[in-house]
């Protein structure tokens, strides 16, 4: 994972630990700094550790699977 990946990853592994079920990633910061977070919620949906249940231009809202909560759990 690279630092975006593992940035946004550990932000909802630890919202789900105190008992989140979605996360959201805001894009209203500059622009690599967006294009980089898209490239990363993209890349943690293709690895199958999170779910997009909402994609919008300005956020995206995930909940992690099962494959997610089991890397985290691993992780830490």
């Amino acid at each position: 994972m690279d630092k975006y990946e593992s940035e946004i990853f550990d932000r909802a592994y630890q919202s789900y630990l105190m008992g989140g079920d979605l996360h959201v990633v805001n894009f209203n910061k500059k622009p690599e700094v967006n294009k980089n977070n898209a490239k990363a919620v993209q890349s943690l949906k293709e690895k199958g550790l999170i779910e997009i249940t909402h994609e919008s231009d300005i956020r995206v809202k995930f909940r992690l699977t099962d494959d997610g909560i089991d890397y985290g759990s691993k992780q830490y």
